[in-house]
């Protein structure tokens, strides 16, 4: 029996369409190059080393990339391991039912939380990065 799942193995590990996680993973990519380019600073993103907002993008990316790889390996680790379980098959269905799977709504409230927090910072310049030679804020 496969372990139940959150909305991140369902949707980014477990994608039915694998080109589903190499959109999200080019999106993530090309987001600071779009946005300099919007903004008139396509120059100074690599003159001024703004490349450097994409080092978040390389990390997401990167986690993407695994993703798949150890979702499908945690099915596996529960296959091999079912020999030493001194459990019925009924015993490891229930316990892999109780597991500790975060419910949908508490992921959604965690990335909620997550993005309105980043986007107040920002906005109050706290973790803003310098654009066109500024210091920041002191």
């Amino acid at each position: 029996m496969d372990p139940p799942t959150s909305l991140f193995e369902r949707w980014i590990a477990r994608p039915r369409s694998p080109w589903l996680r190499v959109g999200f993973g080019l999106a993530i990519v090309a987001a600071p190059l779009i946005a300099a380019a919007l903004d008139g600073a396509l120059p100074a993103f690599f003159t001024q080393g703004l490349w450097r907002s994409w080092l978040p993008a390389a990390v997401i990316v990167y986690i993407l990339a695994a993703a798949g790889p150890l979702s499908a390996m945690e099915s596996r680790v529960i296959g091999a391991l079912r020999p030493v379980l001194l459990l019925t098959d009924e015993e490891l269905d229930r316990l892999l039912r109780r597991v500790a799977v975060p419910k949908p709504l508490y992921e959604a409230l965690a990335f909620g939380a997550g993005a309105t927090l980043g986007s107040l910072g920002r906005q109050r310049g706290r973790w803003a990065a310098p654009i066109h030679g500024s210091t920041g804020p002191t």
